[in-house]
């Protein structure tokens, strides 16, 4: 990346964010793809260049000081910034259009969806421009009807005749428990039927999925709660009323509960859901692959890198396709 003044750059910017996430040069090296000297000698130049410092070094893991939770603050700006420029000078020129009708799924209204309604109405000149959040089966439902002309949802099993694709984002399963509770990874199912299992509403695609794969596993669990939002849901397992199954996509959405609430792989088969972004229409040219570019960049940036913070163990699993 290029040098900024002062001894910062856009590659100390990145560093800085890595490690103000971690505490840890060795961890921020190995995330980052660098030594270890050269991570510790991009934050002494930083430091130096802003003449304070950003990390409290004596102690282990790092903390931020006060200076660097403000400087953080900035730093991250600039780099989301940045980052959606890149995004947005890949973007071929969709003036041409005249109208587009998308529908969202409801899993990317806090972060997603924003950006990328700012990133489209700055390349849609002179186009009648709508966009609807729902769930995933009533944006189909809308697709099929022909009231919208994309929609991003979640994959079913089957493809649907006449529906183009491009995936998104695999999105794995994983277990919600309050937080102090605990089970056995190898025979988990003692200690999960003595607390109830809160279903996901299952006219909703996520929820049709679980209760296949539970049936396909010989798993009956409890017919107590079935909860349609997940709000409502992660909730409920925090205040410690019963466990779930979701995904870190979910769990992303969920921040107010985050603290109450235990995350854990599956303790039996794993599976997972897919986003993808679907269209009907065959004169859709360029215009589908261009807005699943913007979408994986800013899937990337938001929902995947913060939910791998959390749960690294997801790895391999909780990732960009494409």
């Amino acid at each position: 990346m290029a040098s900024a003044t002062n001894g910062i750059s856009l590659r100390a910017l990145a560093m800085f964010e890595v490690l103000a996430r971690n505490g840890s040069i060795a961890e921020t090296a190995r995330r980052t793809g660098q030594s270890q000297p050269a991570v510790s000698q991009q934050l002494q130049r930083l430091e130096a260049g802003l003449g304070t410092p950003l990390m409290h070094h004596g102690t282990r893991p790092m903390t931020l000081t006060n200076a660097g939770r403000v400087f953080l603050t900035r730093a991250q700006e600039s780099l989301r910034q940045l980052r959606l420029a890149r995004t947005e000078l890949e973007l071929l020129d969709l003036s041409h259009l005249t109208r587009l009708r998308i529908g969202i799924i409801e899993d990317f209204d806090a972060e997603v969806t924003p950006a990328l309604v700012s990133t489209l109405s700055q390349n849609l000149r002179n186009c009648h421009f709508k966009q609807v959040s729902g769930p995933s089966h009533e944006l189909g439902a809308k697709l099929d009807d022909r009231s919208l002309d994309l929609i991003v949802a979640a994959a079913g099993t089957d493809p649907v005749p006449g529906w183009h694709e491009l995936a998104l984002l695999r999105d794995p399963y994983i277990l919600a428990t309050p937080l102090d509770f605990t089970f056995d990874p190898g025979d988990p199912l003692p200690a999960l039927r003595d607390l109830p299992f809160l279903r996901q509403d299952r006219d909703m695609l996520m929820g049709r999925q679980i209760e296949a794969q539970l049936a396909r596993l010989r798993i009956d669990l409890t017919d107590r709660f079935e909860i349609g939002s997940i709000q409502s849901l992660m909730g409920l397992v925090a205040n410690g009323f019963g466990w779930t199954i979701t995904t870190p996509l979910g769990y992303v959405r969920a921040r107010r509960f985050q603290d109450q609430i235990a995350v854990h792989p599956l303790p039996f088969a794993k599976f997972s859901r897919h986003i993808s972004l679907f269209w009907r229409a065959d004169g859709a040219g360029k215009v589908p692959g261009d807005i699943a570019k913007i979408l994986r960049a800013l899937l990337q940036q938001s929902v995947v890198a913060e939910g791998l913070e959390t749960m690294p163990w997801l790895q391999s699993e909780y990732r960009v396709i494409g």
